[in-house]
């Protein structure tokens, strides 16, 4: 007998976000920084994104999962106050996904934005943490959250990962002021869209 297919779970739709993220100005080697309770991870060629926590979840079922999320993520995001001072594609309000693949399993899909995430985008090193219904508190340096993995600890010294960011001074978090950002409605993580449509003949390609 198959398993029923899960039904989804009410998620908050009256949360509010306070999502900062802050410019981190020295090499960072996201590898080295992984957790033991990491949420989620994204890497490639010492780019990518590190998460850790959870500050907001929808969980969908069926052949509506991905619209069922789409919608939720992005009520979310309308109501969400955004400070983002580094404004690359990983950064500011993000949420990961883990999706079903079959319409009818019975694993239920989720998607979840983290309570903190490590990232480096284009040279761009990079904080952004997640408060809900008030504003976060920075910790005193991103390594409170992200401290040195023990997997990296053990690394012999001819195989430490070359830095991805260029090596500066150290600053002060920022203190900005915080704004219901139209920037994060545009920032989605998937949206339905048409079938694209067959590329023209070679023959009339430019």
């Amino acid at each position: 007998m198959s398993e029923p297919i899960p039904r989804p779970e009410p998620v908050d739709d009256q949360a509010v976000l306070f999502v900062r993220t802050l410019r981190i100005d020295e090499a960072v080697d996201l590898p080295g920084h992984i957790p033991s309770q990491v949420s989620g991870a994204w890497l490639r060629h010492g780019q990518g994104i590190v998460a850790l926590g959870s500050a907001w979840s929808a969980r969908t079922a069926g052949p509506d999962r991905f619209a069922a999320a789409s919608t939720a993520f992005q009520a979310l995001a309308d109501r969400a106050l955004v400070d983002d001072e580094v404004r690359v594609r990983t950064s500011g309000l993000i949420a990961l996904g883990s999706f079903s693949y079959a319409d009818a399993s019975a694993r239920a899909s989720t998607l979840m934005v983290p309570r903190a995430v490590l990232g480096v985008h284009d040279g761009e090193a990079f904080l952004t943490v997640v408060g809900v219904d008030q504003e976060p508190t920075p910790p005193t340096s991103w390594r409170d959250l992200f401290p040195s993995s023990p997997v990296a600890a053990a690394r012999p010294p001819h195989s430490t990962s070359r830095p991805t960011t260029r090596p500066t001074s150290t600053r002060p978090w920022s203190s900005r002021p915080w704004t219901r950002s139209a920037r994060a409605g545009p920032r989605r993580w998937c949206s339905p869209s048409a079938p694209r449509s067959a590329p023209p003949p070679a023959s009339t390609r430019r």
